[in-house]
């Protein structure tokens, strides 16, 4: 694009603003039209970036009036000579319902009856202009420059610019029409001199009336008022004038007897006594306050063929005027000629007026789009201006969760009178659902009586008054990204003009989406912004020296930080106990006090450790593999969204990361979908649990290689002296003759055995806990269950235990024995416990019998169904039954083979 072509922006206000100034000062001018125009043609080419511009102006019938182009040499254009026809190609534009953009002209089968010497067309973009319903041109552009084919942007821009068209031509019409009405206004030069100021409506509307009771020497005089969106409803008495009827003006009458005849036939009514006449239809209030009229003329509002409305002009039976007024309805209905043009000239000033004031307003919430700007402090202002340019008494967004199908967000919501609070989550049903999903605008004059009218309960007085009604799609990018509701009380003077302004609503509403997706789009970069700060902490913290517990209090406050979680936390596995969990850091909602806690793997937890896949449910306590340990039930009962993300590295699940959000969260739409930022956040911790046990196996190694270098030293040299010495002394008590120094010999041999063995024993607690065999840590648990019974249980072992055990087994038995005994201390409370382990080729016994509390009066525990859990993951069984001789008795068994 040229960098002295001016903006879209500017261009729409400066040629709108312009266009009607050029056209009330040139009077029509068709030069100044044309140069209007022109750079109008010129502004679209720029703007596309097209090689040419044109635009046809139109009759009705399709005639050619006017012929505008850019880019085509002067040459070129006196060779095309006469006004080109619609036919062929043209037609096919200018009959197209919409837009249209073709990418090859001449493989388009209307591309016949482009007229001669027309430069070749190869990309084209046709649009048509039109004023009121009406076409009366054509702008279209052709061969797009630097690209394959116009865009949906430059389509939008070019329909920017043929409305500016439209309003061009629309107010050198308005030249005309002030014309014709000039020479009205100069025959009634007072009130020519009255309305040529700056009036407003009621204020015209007075000016007129009380100028024909002056004029005529009526008694009373009344305009009626259609409203152009409802044209076939009810009319308003606008203004009354004369013989205390003034308290009518501003009451809606229903369209019958003189009224429907006027208006439906555009013709002059005449009634001798009006208030007697069968086609007066009104109260019989109305009639008695109007009782004393007779001669009635009702004459219609006409202007440009536009029916306005009626003026009603009456005289008191017995008036001296009433004689000559039959004679001088003709003036009357002049008059109300020039009062019709005098009333339009009026309401185009306002139309221009509130259209001023809706672009200022856009302007201002385009503005937004330059900054950075808060989105509840965007949306209030979005509110507050849409309030006061369309004067309605209720305004709010709603914006839609695409996170949550479920709902949607009631961002802001305000009245003239009232304020209500923000960010109110409601659900996604009634009138609001229906625009989010058509994307289609809904309007009703009665909104609170429309099926589908759902508002929250807390709301319901507030709107009850509500008449009109609005729900205009936000759309982005096609997108619907929320709703705009407006609204207006019943009775409210601002309803029936802003029926006529729906489109600028939604012009109004297209600029508000634009910021709603700038903001959303600049609250997306400002969180990923925040994971890539907290990711890039947690890499940080992979680089220097680890401390387990403190970097995961560190992942958990980052990740509650930047998601808004309620609470987190990291549930790891046991490596000597791949079963079992622990709660390592909890954070949130109160829970510190759970860490530590060693729980099963049972419901959605274990299912997220077995399938290495995260799980999110948008109602945690309603899933059906929901088990919470007993200590945390209460404090999770109001998680809606949670996220249970697993740790994993080099293809080993380590543990499990949770986040939760309370319903009704803020965070928990946009948490939702970040869940691959969630996972990339617990890769992170999966690789600092990896270093942490890296450097937890380095340092393991390092205290093996010292065990194994003092073993060795043990072993080899003081193991070695210490014989040797021993057969040193033998030898000397068999030389000695003394029976006292032979007895001491022999004691120093026997302390010498003993420190012997002692070594022994301290190189073999040296060696690593791998190499220890199955009963040695079998009566370390026995040593530990002391603590628990206040005895030490018997230990019994039959068969060949370390030989016919494989290691899966073996991993599993220590806690199960573990277990057994915990579960007897705790329910049994016994005075004997005998723990015994028949091992064999095919299978491994262990039974665990105390004198304690019958099996019949045992809670149903944690340890009873773990360690049935352990026995059917291995192909076994578990089982707990009486004692004979009083007591409890538990056999878990499984196959070794």
């Amino acid at each position: 694009m040229n960098d002295d072509a001016p903006g879209i922006t500017w261009i729409f206000a400066h040629e709108v603003a312009r266009v009607p100034y050029r056209t009330v000062v040139s009077v029509a001018e068709d030069a100044e039209l044309s140069r209007a125009l022109g750079r109008i043609v010129e502004s679209a080419a720029h703007l596309a970036r097209a090689r040419y511009g044109i635009l046809l102006l139109v009759k009705p019938d399709h005639h050619i009036t006017d012929f505008v182009s850019f880019g085509i040499p002067d040459e070129q254009r006196q060779l095309i000579g006469h006004l080109p026809r619609f036919e062929g190609f043209l037609d096919f534009l200018l009959r197209s319902p919409g837009p249209v953009r073709v990418t090859n002209v001449s493989e388009h089968p209307a591309s016949a009856g482009i007229p001669p010497h027309h430069p070749i067309i190869n990309t084209l973009l046709g649009v048509r202009v039109d004023l009121h319903d009406t076409t009366i041109g054509l702008l279209y552009l052709a061969n797009k420059q630097g690209a394959p084919e116009f865009t949906a942007q430059d389509e939008e821009a070019v329909a920017n610019l043929a409305i500016a068209a439209g309003l061009a031509i629309e107010n050198a019409r308005l030249a005309e029409s002030e014309r014709r009405r000039q020479r009205w206004l100069e025959a009634t030069a007072e009130m020519t001199h009255l309305l040529l100021g700056k009036v407003n409506r009621d204020e015209a509307l007075r000016v007129v009336t009380r100028r024909v009771l002056e004029v005529s020497g009526a008694d009373s005089s009344g305009i009626f008022l259609v409203d152009p969106a409802d044209p076939e409803g009810m009319v308003t008495f606008d203004a009354v004038e004369g013989y205390g009827s003034e308290e009518l003006t501003g009451v809606h009458v229903p369209r019958g007897g003189f009224l429907t005849e006027v208006l439906d036939t555009g013709r002059p009514v005449i009634s001798p006594d009006f208030t007697r006449d069968e086609r007066f239809d009104q109260s019989s209030e109305w009639a008695e306050l109007l009782s004393v009229l007779g001669l009635g003329i009702f004459v219609p509002l006409v202007a440009q063929g536009e029916m306005l409305g009626a003026l009603a002009v009456s005289w008191r039976r017995g008036s001296p005027h009433e004689r000559t007024a039959t004679q001088e309805a003709g003036l009357v209905e002049a008059f109300a000629g020039q009062a019709a043009l005098a009333l339009q000239q009026v309401q185009a000033d306002e139309v221009d007026e509130r259209r001023r004031h809706w672009i200022e307003a856009a302007a201002e919430i385009t503005r937004l789009l330059l900054g950075e700007v808060d989105r509840n402090q965007a949306m209030r202002l979005v509110t507050r201006r849409m309030l006061e340019v369309s004067c309605a008494d209720y305004g709010g967004i709603i914006v839609r969760d695409l996170a949550d199908p479920g709902s949607h967000v009631l961002v802001h919501l305000e009245g003239r009178d009232e304020r209500f609070p923000s960010d109110v989550r409601i659900p996604r049903q009634g009138l609001a659902a229906r625009v989010l999903e058509t994307g289609q605008a809904f309007q009703s004059d009665d909104f609170v009586h429309e099926e589908g009218y759902q508002p929250i309960p807390a709301w319901e007085d507030a709107l009850a008054a509500t008449g009109l009604g609005m729900l205009t799609p936000l759309t982005a990018s096609g997108e619907v990204l929320g709703v705009l509701f407006t609204a207006w009380n019943r009775e409210s003077p601002c309803a029936r003009v802003a029926r006529r302004e729906t489109e600028l609503v939604r012009s109004f509403a297209d600029q508000a989406a634009l910021v709603l997706q700038q903001i959303q789009a600049q609250e997306d970069r400002d969180r990923r912004q925040r994971w890539l700060e907290a990711t890039t902490e947690m890499t940080r913290v992979l680089l220097g020296d680890v401390d387990r517990d403190e970097a995961l209090r560190v992942v958990t406050r980052r990740l509650r930080e930047v998601s808004g979680a309620d609470y987190g936390g990291v549930i790891m596995i046991d490596p000597a106990d791949p079963y079992r969990s622990l709660f390592v850091i909890i954070d949130g909602l109160g829970l510190e006090i759970a860490q530590g806690t060693r729980v099963s793997q049972r419901g959605l937890t274990a299912r997220v450790i077995r399938s290495a896949q995260a799980f999110i449910t948008d109602d945690l306590a309603h899933e059906p593999d929901y088990s919470p340990h007993p200590g945390l039930e209460k404090a999770l009962s109001g998680v809606g969204l949670c996220m249970l993300t697993p740790l994993v590295a080099s293809g080993e699940v380590l543990g499990v990361l949770v986040a939760g959000w309370l319903k009704g969260s803020p965070h928990a739409g946009a948490a939702k979908r970040e869940h691959a930022l969630v996972q990339s956040f617990a890769d992170q911790a999966a690789l600092i649990l990896q270093r942490v046990e890296a450097q937890r196996d380095r340092g393991r190694l390092l205290v093996l290689e010292d065990r194994d270098r003092i073993a060795g030293a043990l072993h080899h040299v003081i193991i070695q002296r210490l014989f040797d010495i021993g057969t040193r002394l033998e030898t000397a008590a068999g030389l000695a003759d003394n029976p006292q120094v032979q007895q001491r010999v022999t004691e120093a041999i026997g302390a010498l055995d003993e420190t012997t063995q002692q070594v022994r024993s301290t190189i073999f607690e040296l060696a690593p806990d791998d190499v220890r065999t199955i009963e040695s840590r079998l009566l370390d648990e026995i040593d530990s269950a002391r603590a628990l019974l206040g005895f030490t249980p018997r230990l019994v072992v039959r068969g060949p235990l370390e030989r016919s055990v494989p290691p899966r087994i073996r991993r599993e038995l220590v806690p199960v024995v573990r277990e057994a005994l915990a579960n007897a201390a705790t329910h049994a409370s016994p005075h004997t416990v005998e723990v015994t382990l028949l091992a064999s080729t095919s299978r491994l016994v262990l039974t665990v019998s105390d004198d304690g509390t019958e099996p019949g009066d045992l809670p149903a525990g944690d340890q009873i169904a773990d360690m049935k859990e352990r026995a059917e993951r291995l192909g076994g069984r578990c089982a707990i039954r009486p004692r004979e001789a009083g007591g409890t008795v538990l056999e878990w068994q499984v196959p070794v083979g």
